[in-house]
């Protein structure tokens, strides 16, 4: 063979795996949502939006932010009880950062129809510098159904995850009695149905104190200038956390009075409407699946909470 019969082969055949790589992304792509950033959360949420566009386009109330988003106020129950809210989108996800969440608001951004915009929130929102190394017009192109290589791109160079990832999705992910579920409601939102057996006790303790990061509190002042100059309401929520680990746990205790303190400083400065929800409830442990996130029963009062507050504004 000669040199240039040989490259040519090469190259046909490194075309051929090309083909068949991107083949096979579009195909896996009916059953596990595109890997295009570090968390599966975040990319399952990306194809949930997309897969709900119409609802993306037409709500007029959106929760935002992480995991206290994602699982401790019930949207349709929101929806329910609300007398000012029609219909919910979750655009939150697992471990998200008052950073992330700001970009994240490009999401939502085409839709004028959004009057509010819950943000529940716990101090570990605001402890990290994280920020999403993804280009969001390239994502909105793939999430309303336009033409774009972005998405599988990316995957194409992290397929190796994309593949582990793949491989888990159903049994790992899929059920909403284990915690790293991703099993959305229609809203968008997650209800952790994890009692007795099911409850983790490595997270029924968790007290870990981060500290902050005070770039997470300018991004949140951004977050309300910006909603406020689309004459958008931002209620910013503090969920609860299970009261005796909180008693019992010092360094973790002095850690959320400074956040709570933190938070009403930010919420006057910034006039947004701020909601404690954790000193105004003082749930129980029965409404709990760890030491910050409810149960489902402790999420639709939750939302209880959030649409009467929502509805006297």
């Amino acid at each position: 063979m000669t040199g240039k019969a040989w490259v040519k082969t090469h190259l046909s055949i490194l075309t051929l795996l090309l083909l068949l790589t991107y083949l096979f992304i579009i195909h896996a792509e009916k059953y596990h949502p595109l890997r295009i950033s570090d968390n599966v959360a975040f990319d399952a949420k990306i194809r949930f939006l997309k897969d709900n566009n119409q609802r993306l386009l037409s709500s007029d109330a959106a929760i935002i932010g992480s995991s206290m988003g994602l699982i401790n106020i019930n949207g349709a129950a929101l929806e329910e009880q609300s007398k000012k809210i029609s219909q919910i989108i979750n655009i939150s996800s697992w471990g998200e950062q008052a950073l992330q969440v700001e970009q994240e608001l490009h999401l939502i951004e085409d839709n004028k129809k959004i009057k509010y915009v819950i943000y529940p929130v716990q101090m570990e929102d605001f402890s990290f510098d994280k920020l999403h190394d993804i280009d969001f017009v390239e994502v909105k192109k793939y999430i309303n159904g336009e033409f774009t290589l972005y998405p599988y791109n990316r995957v194409f160079l992290n397929i190796f995850s994309f593949l582990k990832a793949f491989y888990n999705y159903k049994s790992y992910h899929q059920t909403d009695h284990r915690y790293p579920s991703l099993l959305f409601d229609q809203t968008g939102g997650i209800n952790y149905r994890i009692y007795g057996n099911n409850i983790e006790q490595e997270r029924w303790m968790k007290n870990q104190a981060y500290g902050f990061n005070m770039k997470n509190f300018s991004a949140l002042k951004r977050i309300a200038k910006n909603l406020e100059a689309k004459n958008i309401k931002l209620i910013v929520v503090t969920t609860p956390l299970r009261l005796p680990l909180l008693a019992t746990s010092p360094k973790w205790q002095k850690q959320f009075e400074e956040f709570i303190l933190l938070m009403e400083k930010t919420a006057t400065e910034s006039s947004f409407h701020y909601l404690d929800l954790h000193h105004k409830l003082m749930l129980g442990e029965e409404l709990f699946a760890d030491s910050s996130h409810v149960n489902y029963e402790g999420s639709v009062l939750l939302a209880e909470k959030v649409a009467n507050f929502i509805d006297r504004i």
